[in-house]
């Protein structure tokens, strides 16, 4: 049937009515992309309701509906798990390197150039602080997800690049994805934004830099929350300790207004078809805003979400956290102290066994100092007090706590809690090298991820810039830098590596220190006739000494304790040995001096010539009169 074609003010009509008519392509994107949604969404709800169990853990909360004890508390363990990976990991050293790709551009200006302009933009997405925030979500999900944008705003000279760490509940992809940079056919971004901020960022991308259409036709409207069930478990948090009489639960305090009270916002899917090289945003579920190429094709093919994992899976995107391994056993521990806990309130309040027939009630039976209690029998009222708490719970507990230790590698020393420091110092070494090993795995997943990200970088500003740069870099002095476009030609690739310290306790640096001392410099004691080891020797001794100062906090003392340091003398003049006295031409047949006179003689001038160096001399000879 052929389409009737509308007259100009039936168009007019339908403009004014603000009714959103999709042609028959953005249908197709419609019913494509709801048909993909669906079945990440669907994929995805057992990984989101095991990431809210990890959460739960991660906030010490207890929910259990019917559970076994009356007292519902769930100890910090995975808090502190966390907490001590993300501190170590967050504050290791990074050093980036930038290498050519071809042999030419070896010894190029431009490499420094480079470097620069990548460790700027380190500054600019603010790594610094964004980089707990994603070792969190890789440590207690699993995965931590980063995506790198470039920020357009018509309101500065120049644009720089944006690093978000997004959600897991709101990152979506293909479920046959089993690694984002190499074989992911598709991903869903949802975002849910006021529709007020989304004009305000494409005015400040400015005039015809705008990326989206049929803004007209999106209402605001309430979006359901994804995250509500753990926004849930922070309120109920606060309230977890305080019970209510009248509900036998936790308090719930009302933070928030009814939810038709609630702003409206628009539901945004961002579509990134990899296949295809598209970017398609759909807003409400029904509105295709954006249909174009995927705007960073040339940057990392396009692919610009970067997935930092823990522990990996074979053939799994998804992979496990610190907290996961260790579940079970925290929950044991927590059901073991909860039975404690309850076992304690029983002692405190007994059980009251009173005779039925008796005429006595419960308000005659009273606890306090001097009660009288009136008995027709003895057994009238019998008092049961169940036995005294064992020490096996107490221990059995300990017990699970070296299995999380075990487990996860994280000893005492570790967390910077060592039991006792006279331990051995095989002993300590050993748990350190364990933890700095199975510390090294993550760090190695996180030098791969910040190694993507500088070179995601690097594609960005080769294909963003297109004029010199200037820029500021602020460290121990402030210096700007400039970025030119004759740089772009340099061809380069970054490096990241990542180096965990997990420090020895005090104790141990100051025996490691001592050990020095004694391997160095009692045991290595030099030869008083060789100045040149007689000078190191003193050095090193000089050194060993301050850094036994140091890890004993008395380096203010050092010139007390050690004295001035003293300063290289100067060289003495060569002196030129006197000239032996010529032989006298002997007759044939005489023998000449005895040769036993020789050595002595260079005994006794090597001697004079040691004399006068007063490193060696000092202390050691008498003094001429």
């Amino acid at each position: 049937m052929a389409k009737e074609t509308k007259t100009t003010e039936e168009k007019k009509e339908e403009t004014s009515s603000e009714v959103y008519s999709p042609s028959d392509d953005e249908q197709k994107l419609l019913e494509k992309w709801k048909k993909r949604f669906k079945r990440a969404d669907e994929f995805l709800t057992p990984y989101r309701a095991k990431w809210l169990r990890m959460y739960k853990l991660y906030r010490a909360y207890q929910d259990k509906q019917n559970y076994a004890y009356e007292t519902r508390l769930m100890p910090p363990i995975a808090f502190e798990i966390i907490e001590t990976i993300v501190s170590r990991l967050a504050t290791s050293k990074r050093k980036t390197r930038i290498l050519p790709r071809e042999k030419k551009d070896l010894k190029s200006k431009s490499l420094g150039s480079w470097d620069d302009l990548v460790n700027y933009d380190f500054d600019a997405i603010k790594l610094d602080k964004k980089l707990p925030k994603w070792l969190k979500s890789t440590t207690k999900f699993g995965n931590g997800i980063g995506k790198v944008t470039w920020l357009t705003d018509s309101s500065i000279d120049y644009d720089d690049p944006f690093l978000t760490i997004c959600d897991l509940w709101d990152i979506m992809p293909a479920p046959e994805t089993e690694d984002l940079q190499e074989d992911c056919p598709w991903l869903i971004h949802r975002i849910v934004k006021t529709k007020d901020k989304i004009e305000s960022e494409e005015k400040a991308r400015g005039e015809g830099n705008q990326i989206y259409k049929n803004l007209k036709f999106i209402e605001p409207k309430l979006v359901d929350d994804w995250k509500q069930d753990r926004y849930d478990v922070n309120l109920k948090k606060m309230g977890q300790i305080q019970d209510s009489a009248d509900t036998g639960g936790d308090v719930t305090v009302k933070v928030t207004n009814d939810k038709t009270e609630r702003d409206k916002q628009i539901e945004i899917w961002e579509c990134w078809d990899y296949e295809e090289g598209k970017l398609v945003t759909i807003m409400n579920q029904e509105v295709v805003v954006r249909n174009d190429d995927n705007p960073y094709k040339k940057v990392n093919a396009g692919k610009i979400f970067i997935n930092l994992p823990d522990h990996e899976l074979d053939w799994e995107l998804w992979a496990i956290g610190h907290i996961e391994p260790v579940e079970t056993t925290i929950v044991e521990i927590a059901d073991m102290r909860n039975q404690r806990m309850d076992d304690v309130i029983l002692m405190l309040d007994p059980v009251i066994k009173i005779r039925k027939d008796s005429g006595i009630s419960k308000n005659d039976v009273i606890f306090a100092p001097g009660a009288k209690w009136e008995l027709r029998k003895m057994d009238d009222v019998v008092i049961e007090r169940p036995p005294e708490i064992s020490l096996m719970g107490i221990n059995e507990e300990k017990n699970l706590r070296d299995e999380i230790e075990r487990t996860l590698a994280i000893s005492e020393y570790v967390s910077g809690m060592p039991k006792s420091a006279q331990e051995p110092m095989s002993k300590v070494a050993m748990l350190i090298g364990q933890s700095n090993l199975r510390m090294s795995s993550l760090a190695g997943n996180l030098a791969e991820a910040l190694t993507t990200l500088a070179n995601i970088l690097i594609d960005m500003n080769r294909e963003f810039i297109s004029e010199d740069k200037l820029y500021r870099i602020v460290g121990d002095e402030v210096d700007f830098k400039e970025f030119k476009k004759d740089d772009k030609e340099v061809n380069v690739d970054a490096v990241v590596q990542i180096e965990p310290v997990i420090p020895p306790d005090q104790a141990t640096r100051l025996n490691q220190a001592m050990t020095l001392y004694d391997k160095f410099v009692a045991a290595d004691k030099p030869d008083p006739n060789n100045p040149e080891e007689v000078k190191q020797w003193k050095k090193r001794k000089r050194a060993i000494q301050e850094m036994i100062l140091d890890e004993m906090d008395k380096a203010a003392y050092k010139t007390v304790l050690l004295g001035e340091e003293e300063s290289e003398p100067a060289k003495p003049a060569e002196e030129q040995p006197p000239a032996a006295p010529e032989s006298p031409q002997l007759p044939a047949g005489e023998a000449g001096p005895a040769p036993e006179a020789q050595p002595a003689q260079k005994a006794s001038f090597l001697k004079q010539i040691l004399s006068k160096i007063p490193v060696i001399g000092k202390g050691r000879q008498n003094k001429s009169v």
